[in-house]
């Protein structure tokens, strides 16, 4: 439990989400683009991907 607040906070609210959904919760990225633009702001299936990216080279050297 603490890894993963530890994981939350370092991540922060741009990249926490796709990795919940995608790694925690096994849904596509596209699933995700789809959960994630139910606001203002669309989020393409590419832009998760490279969250998710971005998301894992962060938690790497944050945790290496």
């Amino acid at each position: 439990r603490k890894r993963v607040e530890q994981a939350r906070r370092l991540l922060g609210t741009s990249m926490w989400p796709v990795v919940a959904d995608v790694i925690g919760s096994g849904l596509s990225l596209r699933e995700h683009a789809q959960r994630a633009s139910s606001g203002v702001h669309r989020v393409t299936h590419h832009e998760a991907r490279g969250r998710l990216l971005a998301a894992l080279d962060v938690l790497e050297r944050g945790w290496a």
